[in-house]
C-alpha cells in the first residue's frame, strides 16, 4: 500500500511503525514514520545485496510513487547510493532466485552490517544507509 510507512514496506511488517502514520508527498524521509525515522530498519540479511558496477547500471529505482521497482518478477530498491556513499546495496522484498555464490555477480556485504542474521538501516541523505548500531525500540 502506498499509504503506509515505507519501513513497513521494507520490513514487511508495520509492527514497529508509528499508529496511524500517513507518507506525505515529496522528501524522501516524509514517507518514513517517526519511529522508522528514529529507530531506524532491521532487513534480514538475504534481501539485502551489495551491488556490483555492472549491475547498477541495469537496476535502477523508478520514479513512481511507492518504495519498490521491478526488473521481471524482482521487486527490489536501491539504497546507500548517493555521492561519497558506497557500496551501493539492493533490498529484495523476497529473497533472490539465484545461487549468492555465483562471484561475478554479486558481492557479500562487509560483516560489521550484520546483526543478529540482518541489517541495520537508517534513513539519511534521501536513502537508507548501513548502520551497525544496536537496534532499540
Amino acid at each position: 500500500h502506498a499509504s503506509a510507512c515505507w519501513g513497513a514496506h521494507c520490513c514487511s511488517t508495520a509492527r514497529f511503525c508509528t499508529p496511524g502514520f500517513k507518507p506525505q508527498g515529496g522528501r524522501f524521509r516524509s514517507k518514513f514514520c517517526d519511529r522508522c525515522l528514529g529507530h531506524g530498519l532491521t532487513v534480514p540479511w538475504d534481501l539485502v545485496w551489495v551491488l556490483t558496477p555492472s549491475l547498477e547500471k541495469v537496476l535502477k529505482n523508478g520514479k513512481g510513487i511507492g518504495f519498490w521497482s521491478s526488473a521481471g518478477s524482482l521487486d527490489y530498491r536501491i539504497v546507500n547510493n548517493v555521492r561519497g556513499m558506497s557500496p551501493a546495496l539492493v533490498i529484495f522484498r523476497t529473497p533472490p532466485p539465484w545461487d549468492a555464490s555465483q562471484p561475478d555477480t554479486w558481492v557479500t556485504l562487509p560483516d560489521a552490517w550484520l546483526v543478529d542474521g540482518a541489517v541495520r538501516l537508517l534513513v539519511s541523505r534521501g536513502t537508507l544507509i548501513p548502520t551497525v548500531s544496536e537496534f532499540r525500540m
